[in-house]
């Protein structure tokens, strides 16, 4: 039994994680401190996790690519300053706001920062 703890700390973990990666206010702050494969780093712990995490587990979510695709692509931007978060999101993620919910809920957060 001494893997139960341990097994558990790693699901609450990766709970945490799947509920803060659309949260703009968290991945600016991680990306301050942080480069950008960091955070790539945790979303691909999130798409390893076990899908009952989560109603809409990431790796059945499309909105979950899309947006590492757009961290992973501007990540060069992001490494010079986190500030420019919003704005390489914004551009990249345009096409997906009226068919992705978890895109549009994002761009809300966006726009309420």
């Amino acid at each position: 039994m001494p893997w139960l703890s341990s097994h558990t700390h790693q699901i609450a973990v990766l709970f945490f994680l799947w509920q803060v990666l659309f949260n703009f206010r968290w991945l600016h702050a991680k990306l301050s401190c942080m480069s950008p494969y960091t955070v790539l780093a945790d979303f691909d712990d999130c798409l390893a996790a076990h899908p009952h995490l989560d109603p809409t587990p990431p790796h059945l979510d499309p909105a979950v690519p899309l947006l590492m695709d757009a961290i992973r692509l501007s990540s060069s931007v992001l490494r010079q300053s986190a500030d420019m978060l919003g704005a390489e999101i914004t551009g990249r993620l345009l096409p997906y706001y009226k068919t992705h919910a978890r895109i549009r809920q994002f761009r809300e957060l966006l726009t309420d920062t």
